[in-house]
């Protein structure tokens, strides 16, 4: 059975907790946390998942693209747009997409993710792209 590195499933307790607001004190711990590229991989792998909490998941980051201050949102504005991309929201992964190049136009994952929406690739390629990324 998966078991969650130690930072990822902080993250996800943090993500899940129904008593968390945006303005809370962990926030900046959360968007901090996004920072770490092997952890934001993984929490992108998670949020693509299949399960109520992937869906929850997926939820809490698209909160945070939206109302993460400048210079925390691109991270989670990428990854919102892979999670709208792989759920056939074309429209709103682009408008996630275009949120994180505002914030940062060298995000690394969204030159690759405009590559890959640039040659038209299925969802569930991307999805399984991911996973073999993150999982080997």
């Amino acid at each position: 059975m998966y078991h969650p590195d130690e930072n990822v499933q902080d993250f996800i307790d943090l993500a899940l907790d129904n008593n968390r607001k945006l303005t809370s004190p962990d926030t900046l711990e959360i968007l901090w946390t996004l920072e770490n590229l092997p952890i934001r991989d993984e929490v992108l792998c998670l949020a693509l998942g299949d399960t109520d909490e992937a869906f929850q998941l997926a939820q809490f980051v698209q909160e945070y693209a939206v109302d993460a201050p400048s210079g925390y949102r691109a991270n989670p504005a990428i990854m919102s747009a892979i999670i709208n991309y792989v759920e056939g929201y074309f429209e709103r992964s682009e408008m996630f997409y275009n949120l994180a190049l505002l914030d940062d136009e060298s995000n690394k994952l969204a030159f690759l993710f405009g590559k890959i929406v640039e040659i038209d690739t299925p969802p569930n390629i991307v999805k399984a792209l991911i996973s073999k990324a993150v999982n080997g």
